[in-house]
């Protein structure tokens, strides 16, 4: 198995409403520790919320998969924390 080197992230997004110029920015980092999310839910959470910080034509396809207890629901509701702010 190879190594995958590690995604190198902004601790901050800049979120802009797409009905208004109001644009807000987000400290990722605190969401993170707020829901005590792990490494690798970090980077699963911090490539959805920056996905959604592009105007990027093409959607976001991601399968967040694991047992029962392994923090799937976290990463969701970190995701919904940012985008109710």
């Amino acid at each position: 198995m190879q190594d995958i080197p590690p995604i190198i992230l902004q601790p901050t997004v800049h979120l802009q409403s797409w009905n208004s110029s109001l644009t807000i920015a987000i400290n990722l980092e605190d969401i993170a520790n707020k829901w005590n999310l792990n490494k690798e839910q970090v980077q699963a959470f911090r490539i959805i919320v920056e996905h959604s910080e592009q105007c990027a034509s093409e959607p976001l396809h991601m399968f967040i998969s694991g047992p029962a207890g392994t923090g799937k629901t976290r990463v969701i509701n970190a995701v919904k924390e940012v985008f109710q702010q």
